[in-house]
């Protein structure tokens, strides 16, 4: 997520150089934009949502089957009084070897999910930034900036959000 923050930021200031040789020759035309929206909304960011919550609902699956099994066997252990003391610190010994290999694999499997959604968002950004500039170029804006919190306060008028996710589904489709 930090990625995503410094590349809006980069997006952002790009923009604002880009543009301000143009400031002085047009009528100051500024706009907003809500990436979140975009992403959250537009069809190439539902899809990728969609395939990432694919991803991460099988996998993570399989990982509390795993972890099922092996309480099972922990239970069975527990509960089974005709096993020998060697042979019991051998099963807990051994499963506890399994327990700390599948906490490792939820940690792996976190890290890659985060990774897997930073990958999107920033191929995501990629294409928006070219529709953005594009709409700056033709509709002749001096600035375009990104929503955020650290912003009091946006009129509605400059907000092309509705206009860049129309161009970016209409691209999806192609």
């Amino acid at each position: 997520m930090r990625f995503v923050k410094i590349l809006a930021l980069s997006l952002i200031a790009i923009l604002c150089s880009a543009s301000y040789g143009m400031a002085a020759k047009d009528d100051g035309k500024v706009a907003a934009f809500d990436m979140k929206e975009i992403i959250s909304k537009s069809k190439a960011g539902l899809k990728a949502r969609e395939t990432l919550e694919k991803e991460l609902t099988e996998r993570r699956d399989r990982l509390v089957k795993e972890e099922s099994e092996l309480r099972e066997h922990w239970n069975k252990l527990s509960e089974d009084k005709n096993v020998d003391y060697a042979e019991r610190k051998k099963r807990e010994r051994k499963l506890s070897k399994d327990l700390k290999e599948l906490r490792r694999l939820k940690a792996d499997l976190e890290e890659e999910i985060k990774d897997m959604d930073e990958e999107l968002t920033v191929e995501l950004l990629q294409d928006v930034m070219k529709i953005i500039k594009d709409i700056g170029d033709k509709e002749s804006y001096s600035i375009i900036f990104q929503k955020s919190p650290n912003m009091i306060y946006i009129d509605n008028a400059v907000d092309i959000t509705e206009e860049i996710l129309k161009r970016y589904d209409a691209q999806f489709k192609k």
